[in-house]
């Protein structure tokens, strides 16, 4: 593929990087595989070498590991297999350090859920379970051959092209001419061809996510707003924008915030993003 000096879509002068989606990338952020669980969990107590006292350090990171491998697997990790494994090691593990990493190396949010003693990872733009996309869960109910790990995996995809249609959206309609706030949003080859360049979406995956259309998944549920238009000559365009439930929900400082940590730019390089962010001029960070 030919580098690129900017990301697709944004016209920014400053920007030069661009997150990376090659194999080799892939396989260094693997995450751990339900056999690196089980491996973790029943593995440990046939090695007598671990029944000694570990460094804290050592029982944060195998209780980061732990979590991610259970997480993958099942969408979250149990408070009693995180016990039983660092009860067998003989070590004490921060929680909130255990959090912290994950948060500084992979970006992803430790979150307890105290009622059914689990713990989820959340990425920083994570939808609320009560309100994340949710039609392949109706789906998979009804559809025996659809597995609990099917289900999570194609959660995970939709989340993450929600996500990154909403973010373009964004930064492409505010870096416009002001006028476009009156405006109808984004074209639809914009987006699609975004889209296209990131994940590798087809044509019938964006049809059924994005439309045009109000049974796409996204338009019904209220995260995107589709809009068609006809010119002179009959021809029809679709245009999106944010929805109100976008609106209510997405975090535009943390998204602004997100853009600039991925494209190596500075909240200052996009002033007209930051006001309708909400970021104050004298709070943006400076590039470190």
């Amino acid at each position: 593929m030919r580098p690129r000096t900017q990301p697709l879509g944004f016209d920014n002068e400053d920007v030069s990087q661009q997150p990376s989606t090659s194999a080799a990338g892939q396989k260094r952020n693997r995450v751990p595989s339900s056999s690196d669980e089980e491996e973790m969990i029943n593995g440990n107590t046939q090695r007598p070498e671990m029944s000694q006292r570990v460094d804290p350090n050592e029982a944060n990171a195998a209780a980061a590991q732990l979590i991610m491998a259970q997480a993958s697997n099942k969408g979250f990790s149990r408070e009693a297999d995180l016990r039983k494994i660092l009860a067998e090691k003989r070590g004490h593990f921060d929680l909130k350090g255990v959090g912290e990493n994950l948060q500084k190396v992979l970006g992803l949010k430790l979150h307890h859920d105290e009622a059914n003693q689990r713990y989820y990872l959340r990425t920083k733009f994570s939808i609320p379970d009560d309100m994340r996309p949710d039609r392949d869960v109706k789906m998979a109910a009804n559809n025996p051959n659809r597995n609990a790990f099917d289900n999570v995996e194609m959660n995970n995809f939709k989340e993450g092209i929600l996500i990154s249609g909403l973010m373009f959206i964004f930064m492409v309609k505010r870096h416009m001419h002001e006028g476009i706030e009156k405006d109808k949003g984004i074209c639809a080859a914009l987006l699609k061809n975004f889209l296209c360049e990131i994940s590798d979406v087809r044509e019938d995956v964006f049809k059924s996510l994005f439309g045009p259309g109000r049974l796409a998944e996204f338009v019904n549920q209220g995260w995107i707003v589709c809009t068609v238009t006809r010119d002179a000559n009959g021809d029809e365009e679709a245009f999106y924008d944010w929805g109100k439930r976008a609106e209510a929900v997405i975090d535009k400082k943390e998204l602004l915030h997100s853009f600039c940590e991925i494209y190596g730019t500075q909240i200052t390089d996009w002033p007209r993003h930051a006001e309708k962010a909400g970021v104050e001029k004298n709070n943006a960070p400076a590039r470190m």
